[in-house]
């Protein structure tokens, strides 16, 4: 980064001005601005030997902090931007029992109707207390937390869960404060690829983006795609102009919360990169409901009690740094779970049941299985348009139906599908068939970024390399057990 400069100046009149962390340029165009330089007279040249003279005169002060908040590792160890300690304060015993009675008082509120939702109000605790040092961890052991995902049906607890986040670590801000926070955003603030670097690269806390819609449907390319998985798994968003240059690195600090009712993505890249919470409609919480209200006073008188928990849990893992983060011995899921149960030791309370497990993922398994719906129902749809043109081929049974296994090996028997043709019987006599790529352009449209490997693996079938071609080796039982 540029060296930047923090210095006071005095006019002809004797009044004093400060110009705080500009870099020499900035402090330049300054003073040409306001008039206290005239252009063309070397003055950039000039001031570089003022500043070269009270630098060997040892009056320069050699600040080494950064322009951001939280943790970073610089210099062989973990460093904290200046005031955190305050911020944080130590927390005596008499209060991490009253945290601690809170969150399991908190824990109640997660069960409702028969259902039981502590798993995500557990997984959003836990990745909070460790979310302020995922960036020294990136730099450490170049892995990464996840993000979090809250999607589905309104009123269904989304907003609720990422404001305990924020919460944690006294970021949580109500409907009176009309300052622009960073650490709480709207989804136009996050949008476009110049949003996201910037709204990153303010703190390495957690920052919750709220209404956002799917990443990929934003800007005419998918550029925000790679900046967002870059926000999460990279030490740099992106790069862009930022104070004075063209190339300025955005740092990838904050970890993410998004929050809104469509699903983050459809893509394996970004499922992969979040925690996903799902809320359905069994979730949806009735505003005048007694339950609610209840949750609603509860949270008002004794939401403060959050930042215990996340004041002593930051502490505990800055003491214990070498330990924890360092040695390298730990991931960020190891550390959550080690740091709550020292926690509640501390406090005095059994440790419960409900934060020892972790929210259960299925979305990329769901996504593996909404593949193999949409290469079926192509694969249908170009079946019964070739047998369309080619309606003589096909013989009815006796009651006027033509069945699917009749219309597939109609069309393999006289070779209708282009992609697919009959190679040598193996052995035992089955017919066996070779698929190429050429079946890929049925999918481009829906499943552009499908290979035959994929396919492959979707439809059940050998994937194998020959001397001329890579094709898909299957039977036409095979292929009647997939489309059927």
């Amino acid at each position: 980064m540029q060296t930047k400069y923090t210095i006071q100046f005095k006019d002809t009149t004797i009044r004093t001005f400060t110009l705080a962390r500009k870099t020499l340029t900035q402090v330049m165009e300054y003073l040409k601005d306001n008039g206290y330089i005239l252009h063309g007279y070397s003055a950039t040249e000039a001031f570089s030997a003022i500043l070269a003279a009270f630098r060997e005169d040892n009056k320069i002060v050699v600040e080494r902090s950064v322009n951001f908040e939280g943790f970073y590792y610089s210099e062989g160890n973990i460093q904290r931007s200046i005031g955190l300690k305050e911020k944080f304060p130590p927390r005596p015993k008499e209060e991490c029992t009253a945290g601690a009675d809170f969150l399991n008082r908190l824990a109640d509120f997660y069960q409702y109707n028969g259902i039981d939702r502590r798993d995500a109000l557990e997984t959003v605790v836990k990745w909070t207390i460790v979310a302020p040092f995922d960036f020294v961890l990136k730099q450490l052991v170049k892995k990464y937390m996840n993000a979090l995902s809250f999607s589905g049906e309104r009123d269904g607890g989304k907003t609720a869960l990422s404001d305990i986040s924020l919460s944690i670590h006294g970021h949580f801000e109500d409907e009176s404060v009309t300052e622009q926070s960073i650490y709480d955003l709207s989804a136009g603030s996050m949008n476009t690829d110049a949003k996201c670097g910037n709204g990153v690269c303010h703190t390495t806390f957690p920052i919750a983006i709220s209404e956002y819609g799917r990443v990929e449907a934003y800007g005419r390319d998918e550029k925000l795609v790679e900046t967002v998985k870059n926000a999460i798994a990279r030490l740099i968003c992106r790069h862009g102009r930022g104070e004075g240059k063209y190339d300025y690195p955005f740092l990838a600090l904050s970890p993410i919360i998004i929050n809104g009712n469509p699903p983050i993505s459809k893509k394996g890249e970004i499922l992969k990169r979040f925690h996903l919470f799902k809320y359905s409609q069994e979730d949806r919480h009735i505003r005048d409901d007694p339950r609610t209200i209840a949750y609603n006073t509860f949270m008002n008188e004794r939401r403060h009690e959050l930042k215990i928990v996340g004041d002593w849990t930051l502490n505990y893992i800055w003491d214990n740094k070498a330990e924890l983060l360092i040695s390298k011995k730990y991931d960020a899921y190891q550390i959550m779970n080690l740091v709550i149960r020292e926690f509640y030791d501390y406090a005095g309370v059994e440790m419960p049941e409900w934060l020892t497990g972790w929210i259960t993922e299925t979305a990329l398994e769901e996504l593996d299985i909404d593949e193999a719906a949409i290469i079926r129902s192509i694969l249908f749809d170009h079946i019964h348009d070739r047998l369309r043109t080619n309606a003589h081929l096909l013989a009815m049974k006796n009651d006027g139906v033509i069945d699917i296994e009749t219309r597939i090996a109609a069309c393999l028997d006289n070779n209708l599908l282009s992609f697919i043709k009959k190679a040598k019987s193996d052995n035992n006599g089955v017919d066996v068939y070779h698929i190429d790529s050429s079946i890929l352009m049925l999918f481009e449209n829906r499943l552009p970024n499908l290979t035959l490997k994929r396919v492959g693996e979707k439809m059940g079938f050998e994937f194998i390399r020959t001397m001329y071609r890579s094709v898909l080796h299957c039977t036409k039982d095979q292929i009647w057990k997939f489309l059927l």
